[in-house]
């Protein structure tokens, strides 16, 4: 947790920084973004499963994002042989394509993540395309309800096995 503590610190200072930048800016819509980028960094880095929980959450309220990944050094280089996937985050799973950056283990960094924030805050059209690629995770994980039909399926299959 250390390691997390202190790139958390580091990305406190950057957005700090960008904050003194962002104050000449007339929209007040960025600053809000800033300060919802630090609070979901500071309150979903926990554990992975809430950040992968919270990728998918901030899908489907239509929230630009950057997602961020880290473990131990050892991790990483027992798990790189095993890991067969060309994404990370959920949203990009469910997507089958790059729809959000992934900053993964060296390339997370402050400055990257500053990066791709104020690349967010400036480009209307990367957020636009990310905002239609939002709309595509959307649309394939279905409508409201997924638990509830998943658990009437897997209710039908317990009632089918038992005929």
């Amino acid at each position: 947790m250390a390691l997390a503590g202190d790139a958390l610190q580091r990305i406190d200072a950057y957005l700090s920084r960008l904050r003194r930048r962002l104050r000449g800016m007339n929209d007040e819509g960025a600053r809000d973004i800033v300060e919802e980028l630090r609070g979901h960094i500071t309150d979903k880095a926990s554990a992975s499963g809430e950040v992968t929980a919270a990728t998918v959450e901030a899908a489907l309220l239509d929230a630009p994002m950057v997602v961020v990944y880290r473990v131990t050094p050892l991790t990483a280089a027992l798990a790189r042989p095993l890991v067969r996937t060309k994404f990370f985050s959920m949203v990009n799973l469910i997507a089958e394509r790059r729809v959000v950056p992934e900053l993964i283990q060296e390339d997370f960094t402050p400055e990257k993540v500053a990066g791709e924030a104020v690349r967010l805050l400036q480009d209307a059209n990367a957020r636009r395309a990310m905002r239609d690629g939002l709309a595509e995770v959307r649309q394939r994980l279905g409508p409201p309800g997924a638990v509830d039909r998943a658990a009437d399926a897997i209710l039908a299959l317990v009632n089918q096995a038992r005929q």
